[in-house]
């Protein structure tokens, strides 16, 4: 597990994401196939979390900011408000930009969003430095 909580693996973990949702979208494969935006979805929200326990956890300059984050309850609660924050900051860029889709899909993205943010604050809480 601690290969998941290493900078290495946040890079090329978003790069593939990106990778595979951009060319998703630029042949419009997301349209065809229809997992291809749940995983992206799940993905970033995964990606979300991991960030924030990675960067709270690996650099003590943010010490200051983050002592409340010792609970590792309120690290897993943090964790996935932040995925939350990234995925409707997402869904707000998606609609400006394609205007496309309906309420029941943005709930269905957000919900993927919590449960990828849900998954990495379960590993979080049971990893240790």
């Amino acid at each position: 597990m601690r290969f998941i909580f290493s900078g290495y693996f946040l890079i090329i973990f978003i790069a593939l994401v990106v990778a595979f949702a951009g060319y998703g979208s630029l042949t419009d494969l997301t349209l065809r196939h229809w997992w291809i935006d749940r995983v992206a979805h799940f993905s970033g929200g995964f990606w979300a979390a991991l960030l924030l326990i990675y960067l709270f956890r690996h650099y003590s300059e943010l010490a200051p900011f983050s002592g409340f984050l010792t609970s590792r309850i309120l690290t897993a609660i943090f964790a996935i408000a932040v995925a939350a924050l990234i995925g409707t900051l997402w869904e707000l860029f998606e609609f400006s930009v394609d205007n496309i889709g309906d309420l029941a899909d943005t709930m269905e993205d957000l919900f993927l969003d919590l449960a990828g943010g849900g998954l990495a604050a379960i590993c979080g809480f049971f990893y240790r430095k």
